[in-house]
């Protein structure tokens, strides 16, 4: 791990938490770490914190977006946790405001949104109807 990016795994689930200050060169090592962890690592998820971030221009909120996408190309849940008001309003702001992307107010509603994802749901469609082919005389 490079020292300016801070990543755990809870729970198997990828937590990371994003520095501060953010550039080209920070979102390239991120991309890296984070693809060849989910490559090997057994994880159900990612959570990205970006309680730090203060700023977010139009360049790095695309970064933002598009490892996003590639955790979704690898086949993995994402959310994006702790996103202040001004990095929200400049997201608007930049017309990035109807995308698919999953947020929570904070890292412990991220863990619990990845981890709820996860949990086996008990639909009617897949329960198996007793009454039907099943003559008993």
């Amino acid at each position: 791990m490079s020292d300016s990016i801070s990543s755990n795994m809870i729970n198997n689930l990828l937590i990371v938490n994003l520095d501060e200050n953010l550039d080209d060169d920070y979102f390239l090592n991120l991309e890296e770490i984070i693809l060849n962890q989910l490559r090997n690592k057994f994880v159900i998820g990612v959570v990205l914190d970006y309680s730090k971030v203060q700023i977010l221009d139009y360049d790095l909120a695309n970064k933002m977006l598009n490892l996003v996408e590639m955790i979704k190309l690898m086949g993995f849940e994402s959310v994006i946790t702790g996103l202040k008001p001004e990095v929200v309003m400049t997201l608007i702001s930049l017309g990035l405001d109807n995308l698919e992307i999953t947020t929570k107010l904070n890292l412990d509603l991220g863990i619990n949104y990845i981890q709820n994802l996860q949990q086996p749901s008990l639909s009617t469609e897949d329960d198996v109807n007793l009454d039907e082919g099943n003559d008993i005389e």
